[in-house]
């Protein structure tokens, strides 16, 4: 579990950029420390990510770190495409997401996507109910 103190906690983002969520650096050379993620990757992007700056973003660090505690169902998530979530919120990126799992009961599963010809109606039916094992 990620434990502070006397409460579980659910979910812990370790490296953001993200609105008004921006990691903070602890220490390092070259007087980093109190800075930004934002200011480090402004002042060194290519030595942080190479090449994959996103170009409609160029100022924003492309990636985010979150540690989270899945011993009890996550919510559903929706991954947005850069385009589709810049047109909501300019400046906005989507959401590409990879999964390292560090410790799973045998019993432990994963539901990736939904079943073949479940319609909108009945995802929203489903949802209603809390039921979305069923889609």
């Amino acid at each position: 579990y990620l434990y502070n103190g006397n409460e579980t906690i659910g979910e812990s983002w370790e490296i953001a950029d993200h609105e008004d969520d921006v990691s903070i650096i602890a220490n390092g050379k070259d007087n980093l420390c109190g800075k930004t993620l934002r200011q480090m990757f402004i002042n060194n992007p290519k030595e942080l990510v190479g090449n994959a700056i996103d170009n409609n973003n160029p100022e924003k660090f492309p990636l985010m770190l979150k540690l989270l505690d899945s011993k009890s169902s996550l919510s559903v998530q929706v991954h947005p495409s850069d385009k589709y979530a810049s047109s909501k919120k300019h400046g906005e990126l989507g959401k590409t997401e990879a999964w390292y799992i560090l410790e799973a009961d045998k019993e432990a599963y994963i539901y990736y996507g939904i079943k073949h010809g479940v319609t909108k109606d009945f995802f929203c039916e489903m949802l209603k109910r809390e039921r979305l094992n069923n889609v």
